[in-house]
């Protein structure tokens, strides 16, 4: 399996990305009630200014994990436990911090919920995003072997444009059939952003700084514009142009993405930038919380909440990852230190206790899982 150097400018995207991402969150609730007030459209404006910052997420993972080679099982079980083992780790630390602020806050949760916790709801509702990314990392390996295909990768890429606009177009705007648009965003929709990610990090073309600044703001406002005045026919907030899967926010993302390319970031990235973007999962999971409890910058002024509360909140959650980080790193530590308490280990103990016959299946069962076999 090949190898890829971390690239800055990705790390520098991730960022930047994290921040928007918390501005989305901080400034969502002046949106909800339509005023049709500069103060209203103001929020809408700077909300929509932040609608590429998933996307470029994830845009970034496809960078980086479709520049994988999976040539056999072997291949893939290692991918799969290497990424697979992370995002899991990512949505677990989520679910359960979802839980303790339910508990915190006193929001009565039931036991199955509160275990698996329904994602679209309460505290737990960003953690959609860690199940879309395990969603991927599990089709990484098939469109490992599209994307060495530049002709079919572009084809995936145009087809993928193509049905995303659409099919909104149709059913939502038209009325011609009925189809929810947060179905799609677990299927066709992100896959899209995935392997555009790759395609336009691996592209050897150049593209023009200016026309790129154009394109990026040219996006923006057609989306803040459309999004505003589909708001106002209805009169009340439409979030139709929010999501990602419309043609204005595909073009202001992917605008935004090539800009940071040809940004000069340095080769590869410095250990500072490194370091700071290996908290930005961390800082999603941690974020949620600390605007629950740290009442910082809290106002209803937007540049009070855009300039004083976000950084404060990134900043707090940005401390408490890396914290979770130096303290993740010490129980490593300490299970080298001690193999018999690693994970692995209690494993094998536990099963070497089984009865014979459910030992016997255990083993044959892994075997077929990871066997390179027909």
């Amino acid at each position: 399996m090949s190898t890829t150097r971390r690239l800055a400018y990705l790390d520098a995207l991730k960022i930047v990305s994290i921040y928007f991402v918390v501005i989305i969150h901080v400034v969502g609730f002046k949106l909800g009630t339509f005023t049709a007030s500069l103060d209203w459209f103001s929020s809408h404006f700077v909300s929509m200014m932040a609608r590429f910052a998933v996307p470029a997420f994830i845009m970034c993972s496809g960078a980086v994990l479709l520049s994988r080679t999976t040539e056999s099982l072997t291949d893939v079980k290692r991918f799969y436990g290497k990424y697979l083992t992370s995002y899991a780790g990512y949505l677990f630390l989520g679910l359960v911090i979802a839980k303790g602020l339910a508990i915190y806050l006193n929001i009565p949760t039931p036991l199955l919920k509160g275990i698996v916790y329904d994602y679209y709801d309460g505290f737990g509702s960003g953690m959609w995003f860690f199940f879309m990314l395990i969603g991927l990392v599990l089709v990484a390996p098939i469109l490992q072997q599209l994307a060495k295909n530049r002709s079919m990768e572009k084809l995936f890429v145009m087809l993928w444009v193509f049905f995303s606009i659409m099919n909104p177009l149709f059913s939502n705007i038209l009325g011609l059939y009925k189809s929810y648009i947060d179905n799609m965003l677990y299927g066709s929709y992100f896959v899209g952003y995935f392997v555009l990610g790759h395609l336009l990090a691996t592209t050897t073309r150049r593209f023009n700084t200016r026309a790129l600044v154009i394109c990026a703001a040219s996006g923006l406002v057609l989306a803040t514009l459309s999004g505003f005045a589909l708001s106002m026919h209805t009169g009340s907030l439409s979030e139709f142009f929010y999501y990602s899967n419309n043609p204005f926010i595909m073009v202001y993302t992917a605008s935004l993405f090539l800009l940071f390319k040809n940004l000069h970031f340095g080769d590869t990235s410095t250990n500072m930038l490194k370091h700071i973007a290996s908290t930005t999962g961390y800082i999603y999971i941690f974020h949620t919380a600390v605007m629950s409890i740290v009442p910082i910058g809290y106002s209803t002024n937007l540049l009070k909440l855009v300039f004083i509360r976000t950084p404060g909140i990134v900043i707090i959650s940005m401390a408490i990852a890396f914290a979770y980080i130096l303290l993740h790193r010490g129980v490593k530590r300490i299970m080298t230190a001690h193999p018999g308490l690693a994970p692995d280990a209690i494993f094998q103990a536990f099963s070497s206790r089984m009865p014979h016959t459910m030992h016997s299946m255990t083993v044959k069962f892994r075997r077929f899982l990871f066997s390179d076999g027909a």
